[in-house]
């Protein structure tokens, strides 16, 4: 009878049953969603939202909720106050109470977790 690996939830069938290339495929798609990935982006002065905080959306279809963004982004004018971000099904969104006054560009590394 097939088990489950305990993080990811991987299929794994007993000894004595015949391969299936679905169950390897599926398999292999849990794989390929656990990869580590990396946004590049500059963002303009006037692609911020909102009046205070000020909020910046980034959409990508591979962003889980439970994505960890390490975020690693510069500015030739320092933050004028602390940049947050939060994670969401497709989305990352950074928040800040003051409007940054020069792009902000820079990468930030999106790790998938196995909740």
């Amino acid at each position: 009878m097939a088990t489950q690996t305990s993080r990811a939830k991987l299929s794994k069938p007993a000894y004595t049953e015949d391969a299936d290339i679905g169950v390897i495929n599926s398999n292999m798609d849990k794989l390929d969603d656990l990869v580590p990935f990396r946004l590049s982006l500059a963002i303009g002065v006037s692609s911020w939202g909102g009046s205070g905080p000020y909020t910046y959306e980034i959409t990508d279809s591979r962003i889980l909720e439970s994505t960890i963004a390490y975020v690693d982004l510069v500015s030739r004018n320092p933050l004028q106050d602390t940049l947050t971000w939060g994670t969401e099904t497709g989305k990352i969104t950074l928040s800040t109470g003051r409007k940054p006054t020069a792009t902000l560009s820079g990468s930030i590394l999106c790790v998938p977790s196995v909740t």
